[in-house]
């Protein structure tokens, strides 16, 4: 690849990359204060819940508080979404639900076997 071809290759996903930024931004952030506000949440959360990350199934339930988080910052905030809809984040949330409990079994049928 000529340089030329590469750094128009480079814009083009520098551009592509700050408009999903931004726009994921606005659904999981309060963006206006604080662009990390969601990362500054779900870390109190996950103290809370004393969230272990070397095991899958605290993985997978901090997959589920971050989509909660997004949740309570949009409906909170009377946000319509730029990314996926309310609804589809709930999907989302449940899908996480039910990936959480697959690996709660599993580690659980690993400790019993």
């Amino acid at each position: 690849m000529n340089p030329d071809r590469f750094n128009k290759r480079l814009k083009e996903i520098q551009i592509k990359s700050f408009e999903i930024l931004e726009s994921k931004r606005y659904d999981y952030a309060d963006a206006e204060v604080d662009v990390l506000s969601n990362f500054k949440e779900v870390t109190v959360m996950a103290q809370l819940f004393k969230i272990d990350f070397s095991q899958p199934h605290h993985y997978a339930l901090l997959m589920v508080l971050m989509k909660y988080q997004r949740l309570q910052n949009l409906l909170s905030k009377g946000k319509t979404p730029k990314n996926e809809s309310v609804l589809d984040t709930t999907i989302d949330a449940i899908n996480y639900a039910f990936l959480l409990d697959a690996c709660i079994l599993e580690t659980f049928e690993s400790i019993t076997n």
